[in-house]
This record gives structure tokens, C-alpha cells and sequence, in this order.
């Protein structure tokens, strides 16, 4: 299965910010997932993505803005506890995994995406 090749980016550090962007390649509108009920979610992302020297989320050099959601990076063993409503609105995104100024590369990786204005998770 897909999830037994996953691997959690190393080297990556601080929070990602930023509009995650669908397969279709438009913005996720915070109203269109269901918060509430489901924490995880797959995205597909093109060009070279990657955390600077502050630890905000850019692709191709272009720093994204943190108005809408929270990004951070999470391991296979985080998606295998999920429940099924999770999975459901899972995309793909796809990380190196060596360091986090490496573009996307051919190992998926799952990220977490929290709403800026929810309480932190523990």
C-alpha cells in the first residue's frame, strides 16, 4: 500500500504556513473542509517547495501567506491512527525527505493542516 512507502521529511523545523493548494491547482477554502470532523488531509503541490530561514512554507521563492491554514509535516504512523472520515479528504504531496530546502521529490509525505485560529494540538 501507498502508506507503507511513506517517510517523514527529515530535517524539517517550526510550523509551515501557507494556502495549500488542490490537485486541480486552486485554493482550499477553509469553509469547504470540515474541521471539526477530519485533521488530515493529502495536498498536490507543483514547483520547489520548501521552509526559509524563519520557517514559513514557500514554493518557487515565494514566501505563502498564513491567513488561512497551518502546515506542518507528520509521519505514516499518524495517518495509519486515523479514522476512515479522515482519510476520505486525504490528496497527495510528494517531499524529499532529506532536508527542507530540497524541492518535492518522488517520496509522498503526509502534512497536517490546522486552521491558525484552533488551539494547538498537544
Amino acid at each position: 500500500m501507498l502508506r507503507d512507502h511513506l517517510q517523514q521529511p527529515q530535517g524539517t523545523k517550526g510550523r509551515f504556513y501557507g494556502r495549500v493548494i488542490d490537485p486541480l491547482g486552486g485554493p482550499i477554502a477553509g469553509a469547504s473542509v470540515p474541521w471539526k470532523l477530519e485533521k488530515y488531509l493529502w495536498f498536490d503541490i507543483s514547483g520547489v517547495a520548501h521552509t526559509d530561514s524563519e520557517g514559513y512554507f514557500s514554493i518557487n521563492g515565494r514566501r505563502l501567506s498564513g491567513d488561512i491554514l497551518t502546515i506542518r509535516p507528520i509521519g505514516a504512523s499518524d495517518y495509519q491512527d486515523t479514522t476512515p472520515s479522515d482519510r476520505r479528504i486525504f490528496r497527495y504531496g510528494w517531499w524529499r525527505g532529506k532536508d527542507e530546502h530540497e524541492p518535492f521529490g518522488s517520496e509522498p509525505v503526509f502534512f497536517e493542516l490546522r486552521r491558525n485560529d484552533s488551539p494547538t494540538s498537544p
